[in-house]
């Protein structure tokens, strides 16, 4: 994972309360993820049960066409 720091990820932990939790953000570290909002949410290795790269989130920001006829 070492190799993915930067890229946008998502990474889903086993919980020690039952069940999952997923994070979702770019790798900053093996151990660290900043999410969208800009915390950084740091989490166990150990903890993963599955991890992927994602791609970037598309500019949500799209201009109205208008039309002249």
């Amino acid at each position: 994972m070492p190799h993915e720091v930067g890229l946008r990820v998502s990474i889903r932990l086993f919980d020690p309360a039952g069940g999952f939790r997923d994070l979702l953000g770019h790798l900053t570290s093996p151990t660290q993820v900043r999410k969208r909002d800009g915390s950084v949410v740091e989490f166990d290795p150990s903890t993963i049960f599955l991890w992927k790269v994602v791609p970037e989130r598309p500019d949500r920001a799209i201009e109205p066409t208008t039309s002249d006829d």
